[in-house]
């Protein structure tokens, strides 16, 4: 009886999780819903676009990823391109590194 009313009781708390999970993603609100899909489909672009520099040259940088990417003119260096928009070349590194790292998982 005491096994059954751990079940009971297991199956009690996965249920009110899941539903409690349900309950906030049915009351998104339509413009959280859109920021989200926003934030996905950028990404998606972003991954895609590193994919196609890998497939081009496999021995691409992080750095010439992210300057091609910004559409930044040949011969100017990250650091360059991070100061004339006042951000420095870590925080670019730390913007896109997640998303050129999927793009070599997807590659591997």
């Amino acid at each position: 009886m005491k096994s059954l009313m751990k079940y009971l009781g297991a199956g009690i708390l996965i249920g009110s999780v899941g539903a409690f999970g349900f309950y906030l993603l049915s009351h998104e609100t339509r413009i959280e819903k859109l920021k989200r899909e926003s934030n996905e489909q950028a990404e998606s672009i972003v991954i895609r676009s590193f994919i196609d520099m890998i497939l081009k040259n496999k021995n691409i940088s992080i750095e010439e990823a992210i300057l091609k990417f910004e559409k930044v003119r040949i011969g100017i260096t990250l650091d360059e391109f991070a100061e004339s928009k006042q951000r420095n070349r870590n925080g670019y590194i730390n913007a896109y590194g997640e998303y050129f790292d999927k793009a070599q998982e997807i590659l591997n």
